[in-house]
């Protein structure tokens, strides 16, 4: 079974850093015992005073548990904003008899922002499966209000090319992505500006067992990761980027579903699909290819929240490709030219431009302006 919670909408990123943090709610000695609304629930309230909105919680808590055979991922919490609409977490992933455990700075994006904090939160403390006995308790939880403000929304269906990708509109850092999965695939250009502390996390963002990946600007997988496997006890289905190695510039970052994989042209997989618990380079037998399509199903469909560390929106300014057209690794050469001229023609190579014969990215293909630009770029001029 390769997610836990199929019922549940959770959404989030953990480990990043706060933005605004406002009011804190602090809860001890919490059983979570009970199928939801049985009577063994703990239910906490708090009144928060604040005339701010929240976007987002940050959860700090430790877990204890409550004997052999408990697993730490049955303990969930429901959280009801006042006057707002309740939201589901699952803040263990722990899938093996454990004995306590400690969470810090998980972020959690509620699926619908409240407007204003004020007024009553009340948490309900339970768990998914009922096997007798209190399966842990919450020796502390801290839940802390953070009004940063929404990020982008996929409005309309994200493309899963990078032609079709969706370019997020906005200035600036971009610190979440609010989409959906329903058996697609979606495609994103986005600014890594801070690439010493870049991070894409849907953990916590969804139900849905969902995979990330991110290219380059022509479309070269750089890296790809399906669950996150943070310490020796917590495994998570939903999945996170970091610590590797990236320099600034525009990508591409795709979510998709298990087991749904990136493609080149001919078909080939750019990664393999295991190990499911690492962030890897591009490994499959397409490694060395482009994206260009996907292949696998998947029966799963919903929503997510792509939190970002280290992104910008992307430019809208349109960018040209480079000297090396056909991508074998030499630059300005006849073959190149060749290969610019053979696109204008309809027969872009596999590893050719990927924006083909819109060599300027203006959005029209095969122009005098496409001629124009790459021949000003050939020579060593600007776009």
């Amino acid at each position: 079974m390769r997610f836990k919670l199929a019922t549940l909408l959770v959404l989030g990123a953990a480990g990043m850093a706060q933005a605004n943090p406002q009011e804190t709610l602090t809860f001890t000695s919490v059983p979570s015992d009970g199928i939801e609304n049985d009577a063994t629930n703990s239910v906490r309230t708090a009144v928060v005073a604040g005339t701010y909105g929240v976007s987002k919680i940050v959860i700090n808590a430790v877990l204890n548990s409550g004997g052999t055979g408990t697993y730490g991922y049955e303990s969930v919490l429901k959280i009801t904003p006042p006057g707002g609409t309740p939201f589901y977490v699952e803040v263990s992933g722990i899938e093996a008899p454990f004995t306590t455990q400690t969470y810090t700075n998980l972020e959690v994006y509620l699926p619908t922002p409240v407007a204003n904090a004020a007024g009553t939160w009340e948490v309900r403390f339970f768990e998914t499966f009922n096997d007798g006995g209190v399966d842990s308790t919450w020796a502390t939880m801290s839940i802390t209000l953070d009004d940063e403000a929404p990020g982008f929304v996929e409005a309309t269906d994200a493309g899963d090319t990078l032609v079709t990708a969706m370019v997020p509109s906005g200035s600036g850092p971009l610190t979440s992505i609010y989409g959906s999965l329903n058996g697609d695939d979606d495609v994103y250009k986005i600014e890594i500006c801070d690439a010493a502390n870049f991070a894409a996390s849907t953990t916590f963002s969804s139900f849905v067992d969902t995979r990330l990946f991110l290219f380059d600007a022509n479309g070269m997988g750089v890296a790809f990761n399906d669950d996150y496997f943070p310490n020796t006890q917590d495994y998570y289905y939903q999945s996170r980027l970091q610590n590797f190695p990236v320099t600034a510039g525009t990508y591409y970052v795709g979510v998709s579903a298990f087991e749904r994989m990136a493609r080149t042209a001919a078909g080939d997989a750019i990664w393999n699909t295991q190990p499911y618990d690492t962030v890897r380079a591009p490994d499959g037998p397409g490694a060395a290819g482009t994206l260009d399509n996907w292949g696998g199903t998947t029966d799963q469909a919903g929503p997510y929240v792509l939190s970002l560390k280290g992104a910008c929106y992307a430019t809208s300014t349109p960018t040209c490709g480079d000297q090396d057209f056909n991508g074998d690794g030499d630059f300005g050469t006849d073959q190149d030219i060749e290969a610019f001229f053979a696109c204008l023609g309809g027969q872009c190579c596999a590893t050719c431009y990927v924006g083909g014969s819109d060599f300027n990215g203006d959005g029209d293909f095969g122009t005098d302006q496409d001629i124009e630009s790459f021949f000003r770029v050939l020579s060593g001029g600007p776009c």
